[in-house]
C-alpha cells in the first residue's frame, strides 16, 4: 500500500477464529507458512527490487 509519495508497506495476517472475542485460536501451520513467505520476501528485497515495487 502507498498513499501519495509514503512508505510502501505490506499487510501480512494469520488467519483466526473468534478474532473479536476475548480470545482467538490460529493454526501453527499458518503461522508457520507466514513466517516462511516473509523470510521469502526478506531474502529476496533488494534495490532493484525495491524500485520495481516503487515504479
Amino acid at each position: 500500500h502507498v498513499a501519495n509519495r509514503g512508505i510502501p508497506t505490506i499487510v501480512l495476517g494469520v488467519p483466526v477464529r473468534y478474532a473479536h472475542s476475548h480470545n482467538c485460536i490460529s493454526s501453527m501451520d499458518d503461522f508457520d507458512e507466514l513466517m516462511k513467505l516473509l523470510t521469502v520476501i526478506i531474502e529476496n528485497l533488494d534495490s532493484n527490487k525495491l524500485q520495481e515495487i516503487l515504479n
